[in-house]
């Protein structure tokens, strides 16, 4: 078979599924790789009023709050869904907030000089506004998201391939 642009291109696609599925196979041996969150029990709970807070994107909009409490030295970062609803809730003036943090977990972004532990717990004025179980399953529901994709994309990635090989055959059949 000779391969054009187009078969190149999917053939990319077929592979990229593969490396996904690949991964997942791997979390099924090694669940740790498929950990989107961590215990609840290692997690460690600050309180305070809210000194400043920040939605940040990727392009696609606002799609995390980064934050800091007047009381600590640390900055935090919620990624979760309903970014909406936990930033209205953190700018309530003068509200005692409680989150849930790992601490042996951190990012720098690339255009900030301050190290963010990721939230996966926010109580405001003592209302759940969400909770340790809605996160997790948020991430995991993402993390399945992910794998359904590459499935897909290798799926269809393939049917092209076999469609352009069969196109292939027939115009130089002998």
């Amino acid at each position: 078979m000779v391969y054009n642009r187009n078969s190149i291109a999917t053939l990319f696609g077929a592979l990229l599924g593969l490396l996904i599925i690949g991964y997942y196979g791997l979390t099924i041996v090694y669940p740790e790789l498929g950990r989107t969150h961590p215990e609840r029990s290692i997690l460690e709970q600050f309180n305070g009023t809210i000194e400043w807070i920040k939605e940040t994107g990727a392009g696609r909009g606002e799609d995390s709050i980064r934050f800091k409490f007047n009381e600590f030295d640390k900055y935090f970062v919620y990624h979760s869904t309903e970014i909406r609803l936990v930033k209205d809730r953190l700018e309530i003036p003068n509200s005692n907030v409680e989150i849930l943090v790992d601490l042996s977990d951190s990012h720098s972004p690339p255009i900030d000089e301050h190290s963010y532990h990721t939230v996966y717990e926010v109580i405001s004025n003592h209302v759940n506004v969400r909770s340790y179980e809605q996160v997790k399953n948020a991430y995991t529901s993402d993390f399945k998201s992910v794998l359904w994709s590459g499935l897909g994309l290798f799926v269809f990635s393939a049917l092209v391939l076999l469609y352009e090989n069969s196109k292939y055959r027939k115009k130089h059949k002998n």
